[in-house]
C-alpha cells in the first residue's frame, strides 16, 4: 500500500489524524502527574519497634538480630539496614526497582509474623512504604501568634490528634512526621513514705496496675434467637478507675477482717506531659515542626494545593490557642518555576528553530508549515507520557526541549525535496509525491536511528535509569511522531495549499535574507566546492585527511574527557545541616549551641523577622531553623531570592562547626538523594563484630579523609554513623546481692524503683479520652535530679517496709554505651559518610578513598576482622556508569546493524558511523566551553548526551551516502561526479536540520534558573557534537566515499 499517494488523495484522513491528536493531548495534560523528577530511589519499606526501657544492646540483640534473622528471607532485597537505639529499634530494606511493591509488602509482614522469643512488653512492630529519609515536598511550623503561658512541646497532643490527622487524610500524603512535641502521658506518682508505711514495692504498684488493664473476649453464648459477645472489660481508660486499683489486701487471720490498699492510698494519678526530647525554633520562636512525605507516582501539584486548602481550614481553629499553621518550605515553588523555565525554553528553541528555518527558506509561509510539526510532536507526546503511566517533570519536559529541534528534521529534509522538485518544473501534486518518496528511506532510517540509540536505556535497572526512561520515552515519541507528519502532513500542505511557489511573484509572505548572511554562506559553499574538487579525484588526499581528522579526534577524546560525577543536585531554595555534637551532651547543651547560631544568623532574617538592615555580606534569610536533639542538631536555611541560596552555605559552615569536635555536613538538599549528603555522598562502611575493633580503624580514617583532600579546594564535610565514640558516658549501678538480700529487696525491684524515681517507669499504653498515651510510674522527688551524686539518694522500699538509700545497697562505676548500633547485611557497621570538596569530581574523590582509607587501612583491618567498602553514591556511580556503557555499547551495535540491513553493506555502515567519535570530541569542548562561564560536571545525565548524539548525528552521513548512492543507481553517474553532486545537494538540509536543532536547544544552555542545572550539561554536549560533527562530516564523508564506494557493485545491484 502507497502510504504517501492515499494521504496525498484523500487528505481528510491527515486532518482528521491532526485533530485527534490535539484533542487528545489537552485531555492528557489534565491526567498526568506532575512531579519534580522522576522516582529514581529505590523502593524501600522500613520497620519500626518500640520497647520502652530496652538500651540499645538490648534492643540489638532482643529485637534486631530476630527480626534480621526471618527478614533475610524475603526475596527481592538488595541491603538490609537496621538501627538499635534507646527504646526503638529501625529496620530498612531496599529492594531491587524491579519487584512488585505490593508483593514485597505481603513477604515482609508474613516474616515478621515468624518472630519468636521477644519479650512480652515489645509493641508490635509498624511498616512503612516511604522511608524516614525520603524528602519531604513540604515542612509546616506550627507557631504562636501571640504570648502563651506554656511551652510549645505542650501542644504535641493538639499537633498530633488534629494537624497531623488532617494533612494525613489528604490523597497523595503518605506520612506526616511531628518533630517537637512532646505527648500527654498518664502519670502515677508514688510516695516513698506511703510505700513504706504500707509495706509496698514499685513492682507491687506495677503489676497490680498490668493485671488490671485488661480487655479480653471470652467467646459468645447462645439465648433464644440472639447471640452475645461475652467479653472481660477492665480498661484503665482514666485516673478515677487508676486510684481504685487494688494494690494490696491485708486480712486478719483471727477476725476475717480484711483491708484494701488502693493506689490513690499511696500516690497522685493525673495526667502529665512528657519530657520533651527536642527543641524547635523557628526565625526566633519556639515551633513544632511537621514534614509531608509524598506517595510515588502523585500529581504534587494538587497535592500541595490540599495541602494549602487545609492550612486554611485548620488555621481558625488553632487561632484560639494562639497558634498558626505556616508552611516554610513547599517543593512546588521549585517545580513550578522548573517547569515555567523549560516551557519557555521550548518556545524560545522553537521560535529560534523556525527563525532558522525562515534564513534558509526565504518564506515565511513554509516556515510555518514546517514549524506546525513542534507543537503537534509535543502535544502527541503528552498522550503517548500518559499511556505509558509517566509523570511530567523536568526531565521529560526537558526532554521535549531536547526534541524540538530534532522533530523538525524530517519535515525540512522532505520539504527541501519537494521545492527542489518544484523548481524542476513539476506539479504540486507530482513534487509532493516523488519529493517525498525520495527522501522517505533516509528519514526513516534517520529517525530510526535516533529511536534505536534509547531502546538499551529502557530497560536500564539502576536508580537512575528511570531519568533515562523518562528523557528517552520523550524523544522517541516525538522523533517518531515527526516522522509520521513529515511523510504525510507536509507533502498534504504543500499539495493542495501550494505553498511552495517557485514564481516569485506568486510566492506568498516572500522574505528577503540580509545580506551578509548570504555573503557568508556564499562565500562558505565557494570554499566547501573547492575543498571537494581538490579532495575527490586525488585517494591519497582523501587517506590523509581522514586520518588527520581520526588521530586529531582521538587525542581529543583522551585529553578532553573530564572525570564522572553521579547525578546533578539540583538547586533547591534549602541549606540543611546534619550536626553532631561531641558525645555525651545533653538536650539542654545542644539547645544552647543550636541557639547561638541562630543569634549569629539572625541579623541576615529578612527585615520583618527582626533582621539587621546593616549586615549586608550575606543574602536575606527568610526562614532559619532548628531542632536540638541530645545527640544531634538540625539546621536549615533557605533565602529571600531563591537564586542566592548557594551564597549562605560559607555562612552557616562557619557558624556550624564553631564548637570544638562537632562534625556532619552543611550543604543543599539533592532532588534526587535520600541522605543528608545528597548526590555527592561518599559511604565508607567498616563491618565487623567488635563494636571497640570498628571504632579504632574508623578513628584513623577519619584523620587519614581529612589530609587526603586539599584544603585550598573546600572543606572536606565528614559524618560518622553513629558517631566515632563508643556513645555516651553512662552511671552504672552494680547492686550488692548480699545487701539486697539483707534487705530483702530484689534485683528486679532494685532497678524499677531507680527507673521510677529517674526517668519514670513505664508500665502500659491505654486508651484515655480517647487518645492512646503511656502510663507510667513516677518516683515523688523532693528535688530534681540534676547531678550523679543524687541518683545515689533514690529511696529504695522494701516488702518489709524498710527505706533505704540506693548507694547502701550497690556501688556505680562511669563508664560509656553506645548511642546505636548500626547493622548493614546483618554486620556491625560504623560508616563514615563524606561529602568531598565540590572541586573535586566524585570519581577522583572516590579513587583516593579506595587508595588511601580502603587499601590503606585493608592490612590492620583484615587483622581485626573487619571488612571495608566503599558504598552510598560510589555504588551507584560504578553502577550507573557500567550500565550506560553497556547501553552505548549496544546503541552503536543496533544503529550499525540497521544501518547494514537496509543499506546491504558493512563498509557504507561503518562511513556513516564516523559521525560518532568526531560528535563525541564536539560533545567535550561544548562540555570545555560551558566550563569557562558556569561549572558544570559530567555527571550521568550529562553523559547521556553522548548517547543521544549517536542517534542524531549518523543522520547527515545518512542523506550524503543515500544520495550518492541514489545517483549512481539512477543516474548511472561516476562516482566521484556523485559524491560531489550529492554534498552539493544535501549540504543545504544538513546545515537547515543541524542549525535549526541546535537553536531549538540553545535556550536549555543560555539560561540558568531553577532545575537548568539538571540538563545545561547534556544541552552543552549535544550542541557541541552536532556543530563540530556537521563541519567534519562534509570534510571526511566524501573523502570517505572515494575510498569505499564501489560503483561497479551499485549499478550491478541495482538491476536485481
Amino acid at each position: 500500500m502507497d502510504i504517501i499517494k492515499n494521504c496525498l488523495r484523500r487528505p481528510i484522513i491527515i486532518y482528521a489524524l491532526i485533530i485527534l491528536i490535539l484533542f487528545s493531548g489537552i485531555l492528557a495534560l489534565f491526567k498526568i502527574p506532575i512531579q519534580l523528577t522522576p522516582d529514581v530511589r529505590k523502593p524501600l519499606i522500613e520497620i519500626s519497634t518500640n520497647w520502652q526501657g530496652g538500651s540499645p544492646s538490648e534492643v540489638e540483640r532482643e529485637i534486631v538480630i530476630k527480626q534480621e534473622d526471618v527478614l533475610k528471607s524475603v526475596k527481592g532485597v538488595e541491603r538490609i539496614r537496621s538501627n538499635s537505639y534507646d527504646k526503638k529499634s529501625e529496620i530498612k530494606l531496599e529492594f531491587n526497582s524491579t519487584k512488585n511493591f505490593q508483593t514485597a509488602l505481603l513477604m515482609v509482614s508474613n516474616a515478621l509474623d515468624r518472630v519468636r522469643g521477644m519479650p512480652e512488653e515489645i509493641m508490635k512492630p509498624t511498616i512503612e512504604t516511604s522511608g524516614s529519609e525520603d524528602a519531604p515536598i513540604a515542612w509546616i511550623m506550627l507557631r504562636p501568634i501571640k504570648k502563651i503561658n506554656k511551652s510549645m512541646s505542650e501542644f504535641g497532643d493538639l499537633a498530633d490528634n488534629l494537624v497531623k490527622t488532617e494533612f494525613e487524610k489528604i490523597p497523595g500524603i503518605s506520612r506526616s512526621n511531628i518533630f517537637g512535641g512532646s505527648k500527654t502521658e498518664m502519670q502515677v506518682i508514688v510516695d516513698p513514705q506511703r510505700l513504706s508505711l504500707y509495706k509496698l514495692t514499685i513492682p507491687d504498684i506495677a503489676n497490680s496496675l498490668i493485671s488490671s488493664n485488661v480487655s479480653l473476649t471470652a467467646g459468645d453464648v447462645d439465648e433464644g434467637k440472639r447471640k452475645y459477645l461475652i467479653r472481660a472489660e477492665g480498661q484503665l481508660d482514666n485516673p478515677e478507675k487508676i486510684k481504685k486499683v487494688v494494690i494490696k489486701v491485708n486480712k486478719d487471720e483471727q477476725t476475717q477482717f480484711s483491708s484494701k490498699i488502693f493506689l490513690e492510698d499511696v500516690a497522685e494519678v493525673k495526667y502529665g506531659i512528657k519530657e520533651p526530647s527536642a527543641y524547635i525554633r523557628s526565625l526566633g520562636k519556639e515551633v513544632i515542626a511537621l514534614n509531608l512525605v509524598r506517595d510515588v507516582g502523585v500529581n504534587v501539584l494538587e497535592t500541595m494545593e490540599q495541602v494549602k486548602k487545609t492550612i486554611k481550614r485548620l488555621n481558625p481553629i488553632l487561632n484560639k490557642e494562639g497558634l498558626e499553621l505556616k508552611q516554610v518550605y513547599d517543593e512546588t515553588v521549585y517545580i513550578n518555576s522548573s517547569i515555567d523555565l523549560v516551557q519557555q525554553n521550548i518556545i524560545l528553541g522553537g521560535l529560534l528553530a523556525a527563525l532558522v528555518l525562515l534564513l534558509f527558506l526565504n518564506s515565511a509561509r513554509a516556515t510555518l508549515v514546517i514549524a506546525t510539526t513542534i507543537p503537534l510532536t509535543i502535544i502527541g507526546t503528552f498522550v503517548a507520557m500518559a499511556i505509558l503511566g509517566k509523570s511530567l517533570n523536568v526531565i521529560s519536559l526537558a526532554g521535549l526541549a531536547f526534541a524540538v529541534g530534532m522533530v523538525i528534521d524530517a519535515a525540512i529534509v522532505v520539504l527541501e525535496n519537494i521545492f527542489r522538485h518544484k523548481e524542476m518544473g513539476k506539479n504540486d501534486y507530482e513534487a509532493s509525491l516523488i519529493g517525498t518518496k525520495e527522501v522517505w528511506q533516509a528519514v526513516f532510517l534517520s529517525a530510526l536511528t535516533t529511536v534505536l540509540v534509547f531502546i538499551p536505556l529502557l530497560i536500564v535497572q539502576v536508580e537512575a535509569g528511570q531519568l533515562f526512561r523518562d528523557i528517552s520515552v520523550a524523544i522517541c515519541v516525538a522523533i517518531s511522531l515527526s516522522l509520521v507528519l513529515a511523510t504525510t502532513l507536509i507533502p498534504v500542505i504543500s499539495s493542495k495549499l501550494q505553498l511552495l511557489q517557485t514564481d516569485n511573484k506568486k510566492k506568498i509572505w516572500k522574505f528577503n535574507n540580509p545580506k551578509i548572511l548570504e555573503k557568508l554562506a556564499l562565500n562558505f559553499l565557494y570554499r566547501f566546492y573547492k575543498y571537494l574538487a581538490w579532495i575527490l579525484p586525488s585517494k591519497k588526499r582523501a587517506s590523509v585527511t581522514i586520518s588527520t581528522i581520526i588521530l586529531i579526534s582521538i587525542i581529543g577524546i583522551f585529553f578532553l574527557k573530564p572525570k564522572l560525577e553521579y547525578l546533578p543536585e539540583g538547586n533547591k531554595n534549602l541549606v540543611f545541616g546534619i550536626l553532631i555534637p561531641p558525645p555525651g551532651y545533653n538536650l539542654d547543651t545542644t539547645s544552647e549551641i543550636a541557639k547561638n547560631i541562630e543569634n549569629q544568623i539572625k541579623p541576615y532574617f529578612i527585615l520583618e523577622e527582626g533582621g539587621d538592615s546593616t549586615a549586608i555580606d550575606y543574602p536575606r534569610i527568610s526562614n532559619f531553623f532548628y531542632v536540638s536533639t541530645s545527640t544531634r542538631i538540625f539546621i536549615g536555611a533557605s533565602t529571600e531570592d531563591p537564586n542566592n541560596v548557594k551564597k549562605i552555605i560559607p555562612l552557616m559552615e562557619k557558624l556550624a562547626f564553631q564548637e570544638s569536635g562537632t562534625l556532619g555536613f552543611i550543604n543543599q538538599p539533592s532532588i534526587f538523594g535520600r541522605t543528608g549528603g545528597g548526590s555527592r555522598q561518599i559511604d565508607v562502611n567498616f563491618s565487623g563484630n567488635n563494636l571497640n575493633d570498628i571504632l579504632d580503624v574508623t578513628k584513623k580514617a577519619f584523620f587519614i579523609t581529612n589530609q587526603v583532600f586539599p584544603k585550598k579546594l573546600g572543606n572536606t564535610q565528614i559524618r560518622p554513623k553513629p558517631g566515632l565514640e563508643l556513645g555516651t558516658p553512662e552511671l552504672r549501678f552494680i547492686p550488692d546481692m548480699e545487701k539486697l538480700s539483707e534487705n530483702g529487696i530484689t534485683v528486679r525491684e532494685f532497678a524499677n524503683t531507680m527507673d521510677a524515681f529517674n526517668d519514670g517507669l513505664w508500665i502500659d499504653e491505654i486508651v484515655a479520652e480517647g487518645k492512646n498515651m503511656d502510663l507510667r510510674i513516677i518516683g515523688k522527688k523532693n528535688e530534681e535530679i540534676n547531678f550523679t551524686q543524687q541518683i545515689a539518694n533514690i529511696p529504695i522500699v522494701s516488702k518489709s517496709g524498710i527505706t533505704i538509700p540506693l548507694s547502701s545497697v550497690s556501688k556505680n562505676e562511669i563508664t560509656s554505651s553506645a548511642v546505636s548500633i548500626r547493622h548493614i547485611n546483618f554486620k556491625r557497621t560504623v560508616t563514615l559518610e563524606i561529602r568531598p570538596p565540590s572541586q573535586i569530581p566524585l570519581e577522583v574523590a572516590i579513587n583516593i578513598l579506595n587508595e588511601s582509607v580502603v587499601k590503606g587501612l585493608s592490612d590492620e583491618a583484615f587483622k581485626k576482622g573487619i571488612i571495608i567498602n566503599l558504598s552510598g553514591t560510589a555504588d551507584k556511580l560504578s553502577q550507573t556508569l557500567d550500565s550506560m556503557s553497556l547501553s552505548i555499547a549496544i546503541a552503536l551495535i543496533l544503529v550499525f546493524l540497521s544501518l547494514a540491513i537496509l543499506l546491504q553493506s558493512f563498509i557504507l555502515s561503518l562511513v556513516i558511523m564516523i559521525a560518532v567519535p568526531l560528535a563525541t570530541v564536539g560533545g567535550f569542548i561544548g562540555l570545555k566551553i560551558l566550563n569557562l562561564f558556569t561549572y558544570q560536571a559530567l555527571d550521568m545525565l550529562t553523559l547521556l548526551g553522548f548517547l543521544i548524539l549517536i542517534g542524531i548525528v549518523v543522520n547527515n552521513s545518512i542523506l550524503l551516502v543515500l544520495k550518492t548512492v541514489d545517483l549512481i543507481k539512477e543516474k548511472k553517474l561516476s562516482k566521484i561526479d556523485a559524491i560531489f553532486e550529492s554534498a552539493k545537494t544535501r549540504v543545504r538540509p544538513i546545515f537547515m536540520s543541524t542549525l535549526t536543532s541546535i537553536f531549538g536547544m540553545f535556550p536549555l544552555v543560555l539560561f540558568p534558573g531553577a532545575g537548568s542545572e539538571l540538563y545545561k550539561g547534556l544541552g552543552s554536549v549535544v550542541i557541541g557534537g552536532l556543530f563540530l560533527s556537521a563541519i567534519l562530516i562534509l570534510i571526511i564523508v566524501p573523502a570517505l566515499l572515494t575510498l569505499t564506494i564501489n560503483e561497479n557493485k551499485i549499478i550491478k545491484d541495482s538491476y536485481k
